[in-house]
């Protein structure tokens, strides 16, 4: 499952679930209109997560299932903006998102984290073709930071080696983004470092990752 998640934010084209979400958005109730009843949903998953913080209601998995499944869903949405070229109303939606991905309690309790890294990720590509090459850098640094210290129990680490942490795969394509807008600041030597680490990670990921063959080697080709 968290391998499924990952590549359906990646530029890995697998199955067709984008491709409907993309059709879905194309209609004339959402095409090139900025989505307000879906926002309010994400809105109101927030307003009770402060709540559960709160200790109004209780922090058990329905709600954990309940909260990752709106803020997924937000960014498939914000995803599928990005596919119709509309990277001004994915900023619009998303900026408002971020506020549902932190808890000042249970941070390593859920997948915050890994909400927080996805969303980040599409934020900072929505930056970059709006040429905000500033906020999109200062997006994936915020990303990359918690690829590299979050200690939470559910972020996909299990799935790779037995340890809690974030999914390598999800580093991978987190770093590759990174390396991307270092090049567009002229930052070389940060965007050489996290592609030399990049590089040398995918040949740890994808052998134990369950890819099609031609996923693995675009992204074999993507990382040099």
């Amino acid at each position: 499952k968290w391998v499924e998640e990952i590549v359906y934010f990646s530029p890995v084209q697998v199955g067709n679930a984008r491709y409907q979400h993309l059709l879905y958005y194309q209609t004339d109730v959402y095409y090139r209109q900025y989505p307000e009843g879906k926002v309010e949903k994400l809105k109101t998953m927030t307003d009770l997560l402060r709540q559960v913080e709160l200790g109004i209601y209780p922090f058990d998995e329905k709600f954990k299932q309940a909260h990752f499944e709106t803020v997924m869903n937000h960014n498939r949405m914000g995803l599928a903006y990005l596919d119709m070229r509309q990277p001004g109303l994915t900023l619009k939606m998303l900026e408002k998102g971020l506020e549902c991905t932190t808890s000042s309690i249970y941070e390593s309790q859920a997948r915050f984290g890994f909400l927080r890294i996805i969303m980040l990720n599409l934020l900072a590509c929505a930056y970059r073709r709006l040429k905000q090459y500033d906020k999109a850098t200062s997006s994936l640094k915020k990303a990359v930071e918690i690829t590299e210290n979050y200690v939470g129990e559910d972020v996909g680490g299990k799935a790779f080696d037995g340890r809690p942490g974030v999914h390598p795969l999800l580093k991978v394509f987190t770093w590759t983004n990174y390396c991307s807008v270092c090049t567009d600041q002229q930052l070389y030597d940060e965007g050489l470092k996290y592609g030399l680490r990049t590089l040398a990670l995918v040949y740890q990921v994808l052998p134990k990752t369950a890819l099609p063959a031609k996923a693995a080697a675009y992204i074999s080709a993507l990382c040099y």
